[in-house]
């Protein structure tokens, strides 16, 4: 475990002074890039959450303030737990021997508190070295990465930095590793309709006023989640509508009603954060036989405190169908299957629904023939 700080209410106003005196704004990329640290702790560090405390230096360092008189002393120190993560390299096991294992933990070591570090072999022409740290150790070594420093800082070709689990909770405070992103940004902004290629049943018919005194009426489930479909084919941008669906949201206790208003809510106000959080990850083809796929995860807080989660699937570059017998698996912490879709010829889409309390293991297996992917997550 190790200490991390926070700022207090003063702290950060005076951190706001000295920021807009370097005329950087509060989310600044040169902020970032000063501190070394990623845009997801500097805004945990803005809302005065817990981060660690090499990087509380350093984001005060660089807007020239004393982080001593920025910590909230009024709070005892609280500690944050390790976070695994991967660092895969080009190269051979049988090119990182003991020695040279050591050699990158030493470069490392300035970076991290007391790394533990294995290196195990994931694909042919490549290793793996599995790190443990903060959260924000894993920050700063994933923006070496993505400024390709940490090749030059290690002396050997870095292929990617990742978490070894995805923790879904962390997702609802801003944090998002580089292997996850917009689906927007994985396919493009027309190919990124495919989110709602799964939506089926009849709409209901009406104005908007109409569709939410009937929303409002209705205690049968199909035909709730029937006019919220309508909502969001015609409630773009529409104030009414919108709250609507977030009050659905906040009281819905039927998952599909729940995952209902959500589609219908990223339509027609796709920022809002009742919509919860949607994230993707290209699968590339070298992993699944030669076929390029897309892992798409939205998550959602329920009303009973847990968190729901929807898993699809889709053919990466275009609207194409996917291969039939492409598997979608969610398999428990022992390894079990506990959820299961397969796709057919007419498939675009495959998909699953589950929940979940804080603390659950749950690994999301896509499998093509014998090759299959592998994400672990916690929530």
């Amino acid at each position: 475990m190790a200490v991390s700080l926070r700022a207090s209410k003063h702290g950060l106003k005076l951190v706001d002074q000295a920021r807009k005196k370097k005329g950087w704004t509060a989310i600044a990329a040169a902020w970032c890039d000063e501190a070394k640290t990623s845009l997801a702790t500097l805004k945990r560090f803005r809302q005065g959450l817990p981060i660690q405390q090499d990087t509380f230096k350093e984001i005060c360092r660089a807007v020239g303030v004393e982080w001593e008189e920025i910590v909230d002393n009024n709070l005892s120190p609280v500690t944050t737990s390790k976070t695994e993560f991967f660092i895969v390299l080009s190269g051979t096991v049988q090119d990182y021997d003991k020695q040279k294992a050591e050699a990158i933990v030493g470069l490392l070591q300035p970076l991290l508190v007391n790394p533990i570090i294995t290196i195990e072999e994931i694909r042919k022409g490549s290793v793996v070295l599995v790190l443990l740290g903060d959260l924000e150790h894993f920050e700063r070594i994933e923006y070496l990465f993505k400024t390709e420093q940490l090749t030059e800082l290690l002396g050997v070709t870095v292929e990617d930095v990742r978490l070894a689990t995805i923790n879904l909770s962390q997702w609802l405070e801003d944090f998002l590793d580089g292997s996850w992103q917009t689906l927007e940004e994985v396919l493009g902004t027309s190919a990124a309709n495919l989110v709602f290629s799964l939506r089926q049943g009849d709409r209901a018919s009406g104005l908007i006023g109409e569709l939410i005194e009937q929303l409002q009426n209705s205690q049968d489930d199909e035909q709730q989640q029937s006019i919220i479909r309508s909502l969001g084919d015609i409630g773009s941008g529409n104030r009414e509508a919108i709250a609507a669906l977030v009050n659905v949201l906040r009281s819905a206790e039927n998952d599909n009603t729940l995952w209902t208003a959500a589609e219908s809510l990223w339509i027609i106000d796709p920022n809002n954060s009742a919509g919860g959080v949607k994230r993707a990850k290209l699968i590339d083809g070298a992993k699944l036989d030669s076929m390029d796929v897309v892992l798409f995860v939205a998550i959602l807080p329920k009303v009973n405190r847990q968190l729901g989660i929807l898993l699809r699937v889709y053919r990466a570059g275009d609207r194409s169908y996917l291969p039939p017998q492409l598997k979608l698996t969610v398999l428990d912490e022992s390894g079990a299957t506990f959820l299961k879709a397969e796709a057919t010829n007419s498939d675009i889409g495959i998909q699953l629904k589950l929940s979940g309390e804080p603390g659950e293991r749950f690994s999301v297996k896509i499998a093509l023939g014998e090759a299959s992917v592998t994400e672990d997550f916690v929530i």
